[in-house]
């Protein structure tokens, strides 16, 4: 069992007021849970990438500090000054024109249809509109009347985020090409087949996706190129060497969780009830025995009574009934597929549970001493942790999991010992010294109009 009784969907969370998330990627193990909390507040929408790494998750936390204080506070702003250009705020269906937008960092005389640059990188209109309307929406909820005091302390404010969330994006970009992997290496079809992966994972109307967040398709596989580029500097950073150290002591395992607690029904309000539910159901599809749906019976039984102590002997009790079934030559996975209640081991496209890829230090002790001691394809007996009862089988380590490099990032940055996390973010923190943010003059050519 991990250490950790929580599993997180997680995203690369780049941006404040994020959106629905579309790629549902299992993480477990000892992770830094305390840090994640802080920063999965929300997810973006558009980020759309293998979220496979902490340090990139904590990228998004200075970018979220800088937001948040924006919000809370109109009097903390920088000493830029805000007389030069134009611009607009918009809530909903409102317009609310203002009369300055703040000054830009640099004014330079370029032509064409951009007017912001990274590091020489030009960023079009629409992504920076992209980027406005989430900084705005973080910090006027929606509210057009936020933008009538103090309007230009707030558009600096503004402005300042803005500027945070294209570092945090570019400074990758930078980052990468200075370590010898280039935009240019990413190719079409690597953006095609992840945008076709978003397509198929997102639950909702990809058109209404693209309005709702005010970008176009194109600028969509803009930002699939650079999630990919990242994955190619990262791995080209650090993988081999994971591989050929850490990884060495990983092994692959699956089991069967079975709880010792009860637990209390919801009204229509999502409130527990004094009711208890069941442990198990009969599940459509899958055939049961008459002494399984007895067993099943007694336990619910049980535990409909709610005593603790009565409760964990008969889970007890079950467990072991299961384990002799198995034992006896009943699948594993079936039975996976019956009891097993840890929320992290997941169906994959096959509908087969792949267990976890593990190394030592990440389990609780009992299940990790279990799982090392088998060898593949064999079934512990039934192992007590503090999570309840398991019935751990030890799996092969499958080449074609390896050989996906995303598996093996995530499970590289999953490593807290070897630190990885910490590493990379300091080559950002590096690197993001040497990126220049510059304004050309048609950014004072922008009106209200222009945030319809």
């Amino acid at each position: 069992m991990l250490k950790y009784n929580k599993f997180f969907n997680l995203s690369h969370n780049r941006h404040l007021d994020m959106v629905k998330f579309f790629y549902l990627i299992k993480f477990g193990y000892k992770l830094l849970e305390e840090i994640l909390m802080k920063l999965l507040k929300k997810i973006v929408a558009f980020t759309l990438a293998l979220t496979m790494i902490a340090s990139f998750a904590s990228c998004s936390k200075k970018a979220n500090e800088g937001s948040s204080e924006s919000s809370e506070s109109s009097s903390s702003s920088s000493e830029t000054s805000a007389n030069d250009s134009s611009s607009a705020a918009v809530s909903g269906d409102e317009t609310v024109a203002v009369t300055e937008a703040p000054k830009p960092l640099v004014y330079k005389d370029l032509k064409g249809d951009h007017f912001v640059e990274a590091s020489g990188h030009k960023i079009s209109e629409d992504e920076y509109k992209y980027y406005f309307s989430y900084a705005k929406s973080s910090m006027d909820g929606g509210d057009a009347a936020f933008w009538t005091e103090d309007h230009e302390n707030k558009l600096t404010q503004l402005k300042e985020t803005i500027n945070s969330y294209i570092e945090q994006d570019f400074t990758v970009v930078v980052a990468s090409e200075n370590n010898g992997v280039k935009l240019s290496d990413v190719t079409k079809s690597e953006k095609e087949d992840k945008l076709a992966d978003f397509k198929k994972q997102y639950t909702g109307s990809y058109e209404d996706f693209l309005t709702e967040n005010k970008m176009t398709e194109e600028l969509l596989l803009g930002f699939l190129g650079r999630q990919i580029l990242e994955e190619k500097l990262v791995a080209k950073l650090y993988l081999e060497n994971f591989k050929n150290n850490e990884f060495k002591d990983y092994i692959h395992a699956a089991h069967i969780l079975f709880p010792i607690t009860a637990t209390k029904k919801v009204d229509e309000n999502n409130q527990p009830t004094e009711e208890v539910e069941d442990m198990y159901k009969l599940i459509d599809g899958l055939t049961y025995t008459d002494e399984e749906k007895a067993a099943i019976d007694k336990l619910n039984a049980v535990v409909k009574a709610n005593d603790t102590e009565a409760i964990k002997a008969e889970v007890k009790v079950f467990a072991e009934f299961v384990l002799k079934l198995i034992n006896d030559g009943g699948d594993f996975e079936t039975y996976m597929t019956k009891y097993n209640t840890d929320p992290g081991e997941t169906l994959n496209e096959d509908k087969k549970y792949t267990g976890y890829y593990f190394t030592k230090g990440a389990m609780v002790p009992a299940f990790e001493e279990a799982a090392y001691g088998l060898k593949e394809d064999a079934v512990s007996g039934v192992v007590e942790s503090d999570y309840g009862f398991h019935i751990i089988k030890r799996l092969p380590m499958e080449k074609e999991y390896i050989d996906d490099n995303n598996n093996m990032l995530r499970l590289m940055f999953q490593n807290t010992a070897a630190d990885y996390s910490t590493k990379y973010q300091t080559l950002l923190e590096t690197e993001k010294s040497s990126l220049e943010i510059v304004y050309n003059s048609k950014y004072k050519d922008i009106d209200e109009k222009y945030f319809d």
